[in-house]
């Protein structure tokens, strides 16, 4: 069922900032309080989901559980997921997931990258222990494929390689700056104190994410559907947490800090899409887990991900989203998100307004 109130006041004031309102209220129909029914084989044939939330002193984390396929399954009518924590281990020193505290606003993102479909689903957890988790659904929404690389995850390794044990710090390390300029997928955790929790994706090509200083990274804000969950989240609270994953290895690097949207920004190499919109994370903590568990599927398949091109230069420019319509800021042309990722009965009531890669943030 559709939520009759899908937008806090952060989302709003930046909505109309962006001058996307229409097409957030075109897109506003497809958030339910509930999982629609056809995802629910979707959530339990993956290997893995990321989480996003905050710990005991207030800091926020995102993070991942990475098990067997089925060992996340939701209920019949789409309200809770449980998930099997003896078969998905955490690493003990794993920042999020080493307590789970009951009551606790969690958002939950759902993707296969080698379809390239995604879930977003936000709650509360509603029960925890060692061995299971259960959340409890607010909210259920689906997201556009774009600016997802195509890697696939097919499995558990047996044996994780990489260091066995946690590391942590307050500035980035040169092993960190390593992982940060050569990822090209990372995850992003908001949080709003009454609304609650939320994880999304974030892609792009290899160094989209730029390294200011030893505290501080910024990266392009794409064209979206319009809806602004996390720059809703940052406008109220300006908290964030971002996971970088090692496909190769299993190991996670999660950070925790703050986050602001630098808005009106100089883009002369167009990385943005023609929107001039920054965001720009400011490091307070970070821990490095080994995971106990590999994913299978490290490499992305045929190169760059859909929705990207070499920007015309030559090598050494920075790739940016294809689409953009040539001259000036990208129009504020609405899309509406088709529901064909998962299995529905309902259609969407629009088509999109253009055929323009877009990313939801």
């Amino acid at each position: 069922m559709p939520i009759q109130d899908p937008f806090h006041e952060g989302e709003l004031a930046v909505q109309e900032r962006a001058g996307e309102e229409s097409a957030a209220q075109l897109n506003a129909g497809m958030i339910a309080s509930a999982i629609m029914p056809g995802a629910l084989p979707f959530i339990a044939r993956l290997p893995w989901v990321v989480l996003g939330g905050a710990d005991a002193e207030g800091r926020l984390w995102c993070s991942a559980l990475l098990g067997e396929p089925g060992f996340m399954t939701a209920t019949p009518d789409g309200t809770e997921v449980h998930f099997d924590l003896r078969r998905a281990p955490a690493h003990p020193s794993n920042p999020l997931l080493v307590l789970q505290p009951v009551g606790r606003w969690t958002g939950a993102l759902f993707i296969e990258p080698a379809t390239r479909r995604r879930l977003r689903v936000n709650g509360r957890i509603q029960a925890a222990s060692a061995e299971r988790l259960h959340l409890t659904v607010e909210e259920a929404f689906p997201n556009c494929p774009k600016f997802i690389h195509p890697r696939p995850l097919d499995g558990l390794r047996s044996q994780p390689s990489g260091p066995a044990e946690a590391g942590r710090g307050e500035r980035f390390g040169e092993a960190e700056l390593r992982r940060i300029t050569a990822a090209d997928t990372m995850f992003l955790a908001t949080l709003h104190p009454g609304r609650g929790a939320d994880a999304s994706h974030r892609g792009g090509p290899p160094g989209f994410m730029e390294v200011v200083d030893g505290t501080t990274l910024r990266w392009p804000d794409y064209p979206g559907n319009g809806l602004f969950n996390s720059f809703g989240n940052l406008a109220v609270d300006s908290r964030m947490g971002l996971l970088i994953p090692d496909f190769d290895s299993g190991t996670l690097l999660h950070l925790s800090g703050t986050a602001r949207v630098v808005w009106d920004a100089p883009d002369p190499e167009d990385r943005t899409a023609g929107t001039n919109r920054f965001i720009e994370f400011q490091l307070q903590h970070w821990v490095v887990t080994p995971s106990a568990a590999a994913l299978d599927g490290n490499h992305p398949r045929g190169g760059e991900a859909p929705g990207l091109r070499a920007a015309p230069g030559g090598a050494g420019r920075r790739s940016t989203p294809a689409g953009r319509r040539k001259g000036g800021r990208r129009p504020n042309a609405s899309l509406v998100l088709r529901l064909q990722h998962f299995p529905t009965n309902s259609k969407p009531r629009h088509e999109p307004q253009s055929s323009a890669p877009r990313e939801h943030v």
